[in-house]
């Protein structure tokens, strides 16, 4: 008989738990002791050292806590230094220090698994460079004034995250590398390109604002099978180049960009006078540049206008006429059929007028983007205390790095007195309106040969370059550039206090109203315009978010004026202002597009219309036509006419004019019909302004459904017998909205509710009792 003997046993778990160990240094270190933390307790100041921070073990963390690692700008220094091989994880994280002053602040090679967070990359050659490393989390740096803020190679796997990236040659620069996810990170101010992807790969780039930089992203023809999801693009003197194959573009917007890849626009004319027909072509590719006939769009004027369009294929035509004195607008925005979408404001200038703006050379570098280099300098508007000049190879340039128009204009005429040197006979000095790191110009003028500084005037006249936004000024360049025949000699510019070199810009504009300032230069001024019939009123539109001070000239110097601002009188946390001798300076809040109206003060004691009345539509309402009746009502304490400003479009604070019925009488009932609708969500509101003061409605919502539901019996078939006398009833409904619907039957009626089908269908089986909800 086998016996089975039941030993028990009794088992001990010990539970271990690991601590770090700490060391605390002041210096530069071999860091060699796996499983520390080290602490840096002081900052380090010019080290000489080629390896200020070699970490040559795993296992180990750095916490500076917010000191300071200097080097002397040598170009093969290490702040940090990590190399093994062959590739290995390394488990190193890195925290809250500041590199500065290296060729490269952090170092990484064949490292897998280092975690970079909330460090500060200044003013260095490479901000953060990895080679043949992968699954390295790198977030929440500050990577500013490097030549390359962060730069990778055979860089596979990794995160890169909630950085924040300025003033650099390149932000994000990836070769060879795939499968990362970049993420939530911004990107400005790059004089080269803000992400540029070269033979790379399966890379995710999502959630990224990118903006103000030369050249918003670059994908090489190399680059492929990269995706871009939800990335804000804007404000680029460029937004994105795709040249490589099977990019997947998704739901990105690219916003108020100089050059757009997704649109080619033309007009007849940008300088218009009273009641002239403007005419406009648009082009719409995708950004692969090829052809897209599937979009939507949304083509208008501020101040709003009738625009007649025709879209045929990828093209649009269409026309506006002008009504009033001053700024115009024209708004393009077209959203393709992957939720790309592309908005672009282009300006015309009504009645304008001529400014001069004088800029004087500076051997100071610009910080708005332009290129930065001992070649690339700045036009200022404050002249030099003491002698400066640059030089380099081939040639050097100069841009405007402070704003003296703060509205869009038109550049005619640069007149050019400046100091120089060059060694060649063929030697030119250029301008180039959108500019370019390298030779090119778009007009030039032959300069003699000069082996000491000699003074030059030269004068480049109708230019006529529009400059569709203020900011454009930052993107034209002056450039002397070396000839290729004579003696060697490189280009030079100079200027001193005594006798500064300058260029004094022609330019038009417009001044019914002038805007003579604004502190924020990230807010666009749309449109600023005044009746023919009466400059005493004035509209200005502005978009962007923040805050700004804004000064208008009105031209009537001596008379009171009132503001309205978004219908509401300009007297708020919101808007508030101060006026003296027409001249009014205001404080506003932004937060989307926004709309300022000045009106002559009567002083007389009038009081502001009462709220605005919206009759009909009800609130929420469906409605099953393209075009809908907006019924309102204006009332005044006073009896005053008043003027009706409907404004509608899609975001729950419309700021979209689309009509204005004037000699509104006091409590009479108004109707606008609007049509050409879209299936979707719209929100309403009325100002009634009664000359003076103004009052705005509550905001309505209705939604537009033209789309007949569907509805498909399943069960029991058609002509069927059942002895069941609770029978399963089985429909599939089909509907993009809300809906109610019912079942009838023999004596018997059935209601069941389904809502926010989004058009994919619905099945409900039930078996019904009457009159039940379900």
């Amino acid at each position: 008989m086998k016996r089975i003997f039941l030993i028990p046993c009794l088992i001990f778990v010990l539970f271990i738990q690991v601590s770090f160990a700490e060391i605390n240094i002041s210096s530069c270190a071999d860091l060699n002791v796996s499983g520390e933390i080290y602490y840096l307790n002081n900052s380090i100041s010019n080290s000489g050292l080629s390896y200020c921070m070699n970490i040559s073990i795993n296992n180990i963390t750095l916490d500076c806590q917010g000191n300071t690692i200097d080097g002397i700008d040598t170009g093969s220094a290490h702040g940090i230094y990590i190399y093994r091989n062959p590739q290995i994880n390394v488990d190193i994280t890195i925290k809250n220090c500041t590199l500065t002053d290296w060729g490269y602040s952090l170092y990484a090679a064949y490292s897998n698994n280092i975690t970079f967070v909330d460090n500060i990359l200044n003013s260095n050659t490479n901000g953060f460079y990895a080679v043949l490393s992968d699954n390295n989390n790198i977030t929440g740096n500050i990577v500013n004034n490097n030549r390359y803020g962060l730069k990778f190679s055979y860089f596979d796997n990794n995160k890169v995250t909630d950085n924040k990236l300025y003033n650099n040659r390149y932000g994000i620069y990836a070769d060879h590398s795939e499968s990362n996810n970049i993420r939530d990170n911004t990107v400005n101010t790059s004089w080269y390109y803000g992400v540029y992807l070269t033979t790379s790969a399966y890379n995710n780039l999502t959630n990224n604002i990118i903006y103000s930089n030369r050249n918003g992203g670059y994908l090489t023809s190399s680059a492929y099978n990269n995706t871009l999801t939800s990335n804000i693009i804007s404000d680029n003197l460029n937004d994105i180049y795709d040249g490589g194959d099977n990019q997947t573009h998704i739901s990105n917007k690219y916003l108020h960009n100089l050059q757009n890849k997704m649109i080619n626009v033309s007009v007849n004319t940008q300088i218009v006078n009273m009641d002239d027909l403007v005419k406009f072509n648009i082009s719409v590719y995708y950004l692969n540049g090829t052809k897209c006939s599937n979009f939507t769009s949304d083509i208008s004027t501020r101040p709003a206008e009738i625009v007649n369009i025709s879209a045929i294929g990828n093209n649009i035509t269409g026309n506006f006429t002008v009504t009033r004195s001053g700024l115009y607008s024209l708004l393009v925005n077209i959203t393709d059929n992957k939720n790309n979408t592309v908005k672009r404001s282009y300006a015309f200038l009504v009645n304008a007028t001529t400014g001069k703006a004088d800029y004087y050379f500076r051997g100071i570098e610009p910080v708005h983007g332009q290129p930065v280099y001992s070649d690339a300098k700045s036009l200022i508007s404050t002249p030099p205390a003491t002698e400066e000049n640059w030089t380099c190879l081939e040639w050097i340039q100069a841009s405007p790095d402070n704003l003296l128009v703060f509205t869009p204009n038109l550049i005619k005429d640069i007149n050019i007195s400046v100091w120089y040197e060059v060694g060649r006979t063929d030697s030119y000095i250029g301008v180039q309106k959108y500019l370019s790191y390298n030779k090119i110009v778009d007009y030039n003028q032959t300069v003699a040969e000069a082996t000491n500084y000699s003074w030059i005037n030269l004068n480049f006249t109708d230019l006529n370059w529009t400059m569709d936004y203020a900011m454009s000024w930052y993107w034209f360049a002056l450039k002397l550039t070396e000839g290729i025949t004579g003696n060697t000699g490189d280009p030079f510019w100079k200027t001193n206090s005594t006798h500064p070199s300058y260029v004094n810009i022609t330019y038009d504009y417009t001044i019914t109203p002038e805007i003579k300032s604004m502190s924020n230069a990230d807010v666009i001024i749309l449109s600023a315009t005044s009746p023919h019939t009466n400059l005493n009123n004035a509209t200005i539109y502005l978009g962007g978010t923040g805050s700004t001070n804004l000064t208008v000239q009105m031209p009537n110097t001596s008379i009171n004026y009132t503001a309205i601002y978004d219908g509401n009188n300009c007297n708020n946390s919101n808007c508030s202002f101060t006026q003296i001798s027409g001249e009014l300076n205001f404080t506003l809040i932004l937060g989307s597009e926004h709309n300022l109206t000045i009106w002559e003060y009567s002083g007389d004691g009038n009081n502001p219309p009462n709220k605005s009345t919206l009759n009909s539509p009800d609130n929420n309402s469906y409605i099953n036509t393209n075009y809908i009746l907006l019924n309102w009502t204006c009332t005044d304490p006073d009896g005053d006419n008043m003027t009706a400003y409907i404004y509608a479009d899609n975001t729950i604070n419309p700021t979209t004019l689309i009509n204005t019925t004037t000699n509104c009488q006091n409590g009479t009932l108004y109707t606008f019909n609007w049509t050409n609708l879209n299936e979707t969500i719209y929100y309403w509101k009325v100002t009634c302004n009664d000359s003076i003061l103004a009052n705005t409605s509550e905001i309505y919502k209705f939604v537009i459904d033209t789309t007949t539901p569907i509805a498909t019996i399943n069960l029991p078939k058609n002509n069927t017998y059942t002895n069941d006398n609770t029978p399963l009833l089985n429909a599939t409904s089909i509907e993009t909205s809300d809906m109610w619907y019912q079942v009838d039957g023999y004596n018997d009626t059935w209601s069941m509710f389904q809502h926010n089908l989004n058009n994919t269908g619905h099945t409900d089986s039930t078996a019904p009792t009457k009159g039940e909800l379900l």
